[in-house]
């Protein structure tokens, strides 16, 4: 059992801890002035492969941006598990289209997600914000003009670069994501959101800046159009494992080897860190490897075995392991909370109130086991996540409860009819390692930032 306090925070308090948090620390990129373990890098590791770190915060952090102004951190991730509705339902639509007709036609379908890096864009560079998603593929950017694109961020100018290159129709990375042209002899793509909401713009070729390695004709959408919903919006850069991701477009393919990490961090007031290439794996002595599985029909998602779940000594068997099946767990990154199948949910969520049975949990919106911890400390059951391999991921509290808008403290895990899925509260300080070519997956606990 983990002894856990919560104590009431008033926003003036929040609030003098981001202006500490924002003046007493050092510049690492422009616009991200949060501190990270990890310093900008780019460093020889092979005659021809290099690895690259970039800082890594939440979009609603506060660094970020893109944060709604007089929101509470609380009421935001309120939203972002709202909002895991409609993740559950664009994977739970793409299996299922995949499954059906494997060739068939589908627009480009994107998930969305929760963490940021900046990417120089074109010659001369440009600086742009991007999502990072593991399930997304094809890298998009708001481009000039673009209508309904988040008024404060940077916006790409193709006009001012000189190694711009819009798509035309036969080309083939236009082929490959099933682009249309109607009228317009340059590809156009359309980025379809699990709420319905889209992004369309151009398919093109540009420059892209990583550490100091610069690359030419890197493939991504120049967004054009963003309906009204689709907030906020900075770009997105895929790293699944499907066509034209980042890890699978030449050059960056034969530069990071298909292999990348990050480290999310936990707080609105820190910043983690992505790094791509072959020394991703930084904390190699204490990494453990599991498994890393791939459905040929859906290319995009990473999948592991998540074998069974326990809270405290009692543990749960998970069904639906096997991918041929329509089974498996998917690792994500723009997921938020952790679903699983209803079976091993609802016996997830009677173990965790039997533990807490002093206490009477109450709901909250769709997640249904919250608890006013407000003024009370109590022993709060260890839940561990156990993967093939014989690997046991031991969650740290911060990664079993999450404090909702009301202030309650809910159980971050809910239930799903579709494959059960790993959030990325589940992977906060943990640096996780995608090793694709040896089709594993790292796991070794770390401190994603040092404290303010």
């Amino acid at each position: 059992m983990m002894k856990m306090e919560f104590t009431a925070i008033g926003s003036s308090l929040i609030l003098s801890l981001a202006i500490t948090f924002m003046c007493g620390v050092a510049e690492i990129a422009p616009g991200l002035n949060c501190r990270s373990s990890d310093k900008i890098l780019n460093r020889k590791v092979g005659k021809r492969s290099h690895s690259v770190s970039f800082p890594l915060i939440h979009i609603y952090s506060e660094c970020s941006p893109f944060r709604p102004p007089n929101r509470t951190w609380e009421s935001l991730m309120s939203e972002k598990i709202r909002g895991d509705a409609n993740r559950l339902r664009f994977l739970k639509r793409t299996s299922r289209s995949s499954k059906q007709d494997a060739n068939a036609n589908v627009p480009v379908r994107s998930g969305s997600g929760e963490y940021i890096i900046q990417v120089d864009f074109g010659t001369p560079k440009q600086s742009m914000y991007t999502l990072i998603d593991t399930g997304s593929d094809v890298a998009w950017i708001p481009c000039k003009q673009c209508q309904g694109c988040h008024s404060t961020a940077p916006i790409f100018d193709p006009a001012k670069s000189s190694s711009y290159k819009p798509f035309a129709c036969d080309s083939q990375p236009c082929q490959e994501i099933s682009g249309n042209c109607g009228g317009n002899s340059k590809c156009q793509f359309e980025v379809s959101y699990g709420d319905g909401t889209q992004v369309d713009g151009t398919l093109a070729s540009d420059a892209i800046t990583l550490g100091s390695q610069y690359l030419p004709n890197f493939s991504f959408g120049c967004a054009e159009s963003l309906s009204e919903d689709t907030s906020p919006s900075p770009g997105l850069m895929g790293l699944g494992g499907g066509s034209l991701s980042l890890l699978t477009q030449a050059p960056t393919a034969e530069l990071f080897g298909g292999t990348f990490s990050y480290c999310l961090p936990s707080s609105s007031t820190s910043s983690g860190s992505l790094v791509l290439g072959k020394e991703a794996a930084v904390s190699s002595s204490s990494l453990k490897f599991t498994t890393l599985i791939k459905d040929p029909s859906i290319p995009t998602f990473y999948f592991v075995t998540l074998k069974a779940i326990s809270v405290g000594n009692t543990r749960i068997s998970v069904p639906g392991t096997n991918i041929a099946s329509g089974g498996g767990t998917i690792i994500d990154s723009g997921t938020t909370i952790t679903h699983l199948v209803p079976s091993a949910y609802t016996a997830l969520r009677d173990a965790f109130r039997q533990q807490l049975s002093s206490l009477q949990p109450t709901p909250v919106e769709d997640m249904d086991t919250c608890y006013d911890l407000s003024s009370s400390s109590v022993d709060v059951p260890t839940i561990t996540l156990h993967l093939d391999r014989n690997v046991d991921l031991v969650l740290p509290k911060e990664n079993i409860l999450i404090t909702q808008e009301s202030g309650l403290a809910c159980l971050a895990f809910s239930s799903t009819d579709s494959r059960s899925i790993i959030g990325n509260v589940q992977q906060q300080n943990w640096r996780i390692v995608f090793d694709v070519p040896n089709s594993q997956v790292g796991f070794a606990q770390e401190q994603c930032a040092a404290p303010a």
